[in-house]
Parts: C-alpha cells; structure tokens; sequence
C-alpha cells in the first residue's frame, strides 16, 4: 500500500523513475500474492481451479510492467498479459465459490468478459491516451473521425466500469448474500477485499481510457492508490477461505472426538449441527425428499446405511461435508462393531456354556452306555464263567462247554457294543487314512444307504475331527428321525474352506436349534466356521458345514 501510495506521489511530484520503481515493487508485491494465495487453495479439491487462477492472474500481472518496455516485442506481450489478468479475474470471480464452470450460464458469462475485455483494451491500445496513441501493434487501417474515437473510447470506459460494478457485485452476491451462515463468516473477508479490488481496477482502467490525458493528481490518481492497495490485499482475503476451511475440519475432529474416544450416536447428531452451524443436520435411514435439503449416504457394515441430511445451502462447502460424512461414518461403525463384538462375546459365553453342558451330558451318555451295555454284559460274562468252572468241577463237561461258548458271543457282543462306542469319540480310520476314507466307512455301517463324494486331500487334525463328528452326528440323526431312503455326503474345498454337506430325502422338519445341532454348531464356531441347516417339512434335511481350512493348514 506504501509503494502505491508512493508511485503515485512521485508521478504528481514529476519524478518517474521513482514512480517507475515504486510501482515495481508493487506488481512484485501483488505478484506473491496471488502467487502465494494459489498455492495455499491447490490442495483443496472443493475449490477447484481457484489456485491455478489466482497464480496465472499473479503471473499476468507481474508481466504487465512490460507495457513501458521500450522494446516492441517485450511491450505487446506487455499488452498481452493486461488482457489476459483481466480476463481470469473475470473468470475467477465467476466461478466462485466452486473454482470451476458449472452450468452453461457461467460458461458464457465467462466467455462474454475475455471478448469484451479483449475488445476494450483493443480499442484503449489504438486510441486511448492512456495507453500508446501510436501504438503500431494495429495494421493500418481506415482513420477514424475524432468523435468516432471519442465514442469508442466512452464505451470501453463504460466497459470497464461495468466489468467492476458487475463482477464485484456477483462477489458480494455469491460470499456473502447467497451462502448459509457458515460460509459468510468463512468469505466475509474475502468478498469485501476481492471486490474493492475489482471494483478499483474497473473504475481505474474506466478513468484511463477516458478521452483526454487523466490528471496525475486527480481522481484517477486516488482510484489507482486504491487499486494497488487492493490487489495486494485481495488475494490475502481469499486466504482467509482456508484458513477457516482448516478450522472448521479441526473442530468436526474436536467436536466429534471427546476424551474418551468417539462420541455416542445419541450425541453424533447435536456436535455435527454445531459444527456445521446447521440445527437441521440429521441422521436418518433415508434419504431427504424435502426441497432445500441434501444428503450423503454412510455405509455402516453390509446393508446398513444412514443417510447424513442437511441444509442444501452447505453444498458449496463439499470439502467439509465429506470431512463431517467420514467423521460420522467412523463413528457410526466404531459404534456398531463395539455392538457386534458385545453379541459375539454374549454367545461365546453362551457357546461355551453348552459346550461345557454337552460335555456332561455326553459324559453321562457314556456312562450310561457303559452301564447299560457293556457292564451288563461283562458281568453277565463273569456269571457264565463262574457257572462253567462249578460245572467242571462237578464233571459236566458238555454243559460246562455249552457255557463257555455262550460266554464267548456275550463277550463278543460286549466289544461289538465298546467299539461302537469308541467311533463316536475317535476314529482310527480318520487319523491313518483321512477324512474321505472315514467317510466311506462312516456310510458302509449306516443301514440307510449312503454315497460319499470327498476331497481326498489331507486337511488340518481338528478340521477333519470337527468335520467327521458333525457327519457321523447328522447321519445318526437321520437314521433315528429323518425316515429317509438315501444319505448323500460331500466334502470339497471351496476357496481354502472345507464344505462338508449332508443331504437326506426324508420328511425334513428338522429344528437348527434342537439341543443336537447347536451342539454341532458351537463345535464348528470354535474352529471359526458355520453350521447352516435347511428342513422344510416333506423335502428333506440338508445339513452344512463351512470349515476353514488355510492351503498352510492342509499339512
């Protein structure tokens, strides 16, 4: 502002080459500027094309001192570059907030200022005073009369004047009449600073190409101050938008993050409509249909979406309502996951609880079997016995023999009973030859007739164990309940787990919470697997077993 004010002191006090330098060293200063301002808005994808504007304006603006040049090249593209930073200044303000072209309005709005800037400084270069009055950067051409030139030369002034009235009112009307609440606060700097700036290059570039030298020391010379002071503060203005875009980020994060970790659910709602400085923010299970309102969908786990609902006037600030979306999504999945691993823990415990009472309950089957099977067996053996040693010594030997040999199927009996027994608590076949071959063998006894179709690969001890039991318990149970003609088992490995179905065709019915299978449902969960079982009534039972079985688990 000092070097403006200075350029313009030492052009009235006559002394251009100080006005020369002090001017210099404000195109360097407003230069910076924007250059500075355009790097600060490129990480920033909710601005657009905001930063890449701001540093060709800088850039455009820093090679205007080329204009004085005494050098024709170096001065047309003087020239050049006066056109151009009044064009992307047309451009950047007509695509704010968004930094870029939306509707079809904008884009001919923004194409309408480059013609007409391109016209009216056309016009200043060849007759304007201001500018070079001979300027041969025209071909020759048909002289005009001077009231010809005059006209020309009141309409690009008008032109001008327009182009700062018209663009430093859309500014006002897009920061700061148009906006929610949140976002004035967020563009009151900048709208006020962005539109002095435009307003005095319009009025500026008005007065100099008016017919007639401009006074040093008149209006123009106040409006070119201003002008230089603005330009300067302008693009520090625009700097304030991120500034408070990083703020408002950091307060979603403080807002929705306490002591203790994420906020509950019950409190998500009330800190994002603090934040967003929007008492309507909602989190619903639809989306909005009302008019005014906009929403993001939050996919919390599978089919499960909440809709995050809020003013449509907070849609020029994208950037945050992803940043407010992420924070409420994480919040809402922390909040589900603690609630899914609280279920997972209730039914561990009560898994555990039914392994520990199937294991007593078996244990009392066992004992059961025992007594009522092979005890009574073996003790009916030891009475056989003692009746074949009194009958020797009394020299019945043919009765004596008729006992022992009576003994000798009871005993045989007593082991049929032991060993079928032992096949439901370890199978030799399973730990020598595999699952497949224990499978066949489990079929082979079954008195319904049954097929296997089994990997022959070797998979993981507790695999192939959870596996075997589960099939000999679902064949058992549709030998005592299904009344089926036909047992089919299969076993294959699909995407490194063990499938293991058994299907019958008898009348089905079956309950998946029957005390048998939720047994067969704890042993699969402990090994992180799934029971799944279907028995509509009169169609069958199809019981499946998803076991996972990793390629390092299959040695």
């Amino acid at each position: 502002m000092t070097a403006g004010v200075q350029a313009t002191v030492n052009d009235a006090s006559g002394d251009p080459l100080g006005a020369h330098v002090a001017l210099v060293i404000v195109v360097v200063m407003v230069f910076w500027a924007f250059l500075v301002a355009g790097l600060m808005f490129e990480p920033y994808r909710q601005f657009g094309h905001t930063g890449r504007l701001l540093q060709l304006t800088g850039i455009c603006h820093l090679l205007t001192v080329l204009q004085d040049s005494r050098s024709w090249s170096l001065a047309r593209v003087g020239d050049v570059a006066s056109i151009l930073m009044l064009g992307l200044l047309a451009h950047l303000i007509l695509t704010l907030p968004q930094g870029r072209i939306i509707s079809g309005r904008r884009r001919a709005a923004v194409a309408g200022m480059y013609a007409g800037v391109v016209a009216a400084t056309a016009v200043s270069l060849r007759y304007g005073p201001g500018f070079d009055a001979g300027c041969d950067c025209f071909p020759p051409g048909p002289e005009l009369s001077a009231a010809a030139q005059r006209g020309l030369l009141y309409g690009s002034a008008a032109f001008f004047w327009a182009y700062g009235l018209i663009l430093g009112g859309v500014l006002i009307w897009r920061l700061l009449i148009r906006p929610h609440p949140a976002q004035r606060r967020s563009f009151s700097l900048a709208a006020l600073t962005g539109a002095l700036t435009i307003v005095g290059v319009g009025g500026r570039l008005g007065l100099f190409v008016m017919p007639g030298t401009p006074a040093p020391d008149g209006p123009y010379a106040v409006v070119y101050a201003a002008t230089l002071t603005t330009m300067v503060l302008g693009p520090l203005g625009l700097v304030t938008v991120v500034v408070r875009a990083r703020m408002h980020q950091a307060s979603i994060l403080d807002a929705t993050v306490g002591d203790q970790g994420l906020l509950p659910p019950s409190e998500l709602e009330n800190a994002l409509a603090t934040v967003l400085k929007d008492p309507t923010v909602r989190l619903t299970g639809h989306p909005p249909v009302e008019p005014g309102r906009s929403g993001v969908p939050l996919r919390i786990a599978g089919d499960h979406v909440v809709h995050l609902t809020y003013s449509s006037a907070l849609d020029g600030q994208p950037e945050l309502i992803r940043s407010a979306a992420a924070l409420a999504r994480l919040t809402l999945r922390d909040d589900h996951l603690r609630a899914e691993l609280a279920d997972n823990l209730e039914a561990v415990r009560a898994s555990r609880a039914r392994i520990v009472q199937a294991g007593d309950a078996e244990r009392r089957r066992i004992e059961r079997d025992l007594h009522d099977g092979a005890q009574q067996r073996l003790v009916s053996l030891a009475a056989r016995l003692g009746l074949a040693l009194l009958q020797l010594s009394r020299g019945q030997h043919a009765t004596a023999t008729a006992t022992v040999t009576a003994a000798v199927g009871e005993l045989q009996d007593a082991l049929e009973e032991l060993r079928e027994l032992t096949r439901g608590l370890h199978s030799p076949v399973l730990e020598n030859a595999g699952l497949a071959q224990a499978l066949a063998s489990l079929a082979e006894r079954s008195p319904i007739p049954a097929s296997v179709m089994a990997t022959g690969e070797r998979l993981a001890p507790a695999v192939e164990r959870a596996a075997y039991f589960v099939a000999a318990e679902a064949v058992t149970n549709a030998i005592k309940h299904s009344q089926a003609q036909r047992i089919t088992i299969t076993a294959e490995i699909r995407n490194a787990r063990l499938v293991l179905t058994i299907q019958d065709d008898g009348i089905g019915g079956a309950r998946a919470t029957g005390s048998g299978l939720s047994g067969l449902a704890d042993r699969v969960a402990a090994l992180d697997g799934r029971l799944t079982v279907t028995s509509p009534p009169g169609r069958g039972t199809a019981l499946v077993a998803e076991l996972p079985s990793p390629p390092h688990d299959l040695r």
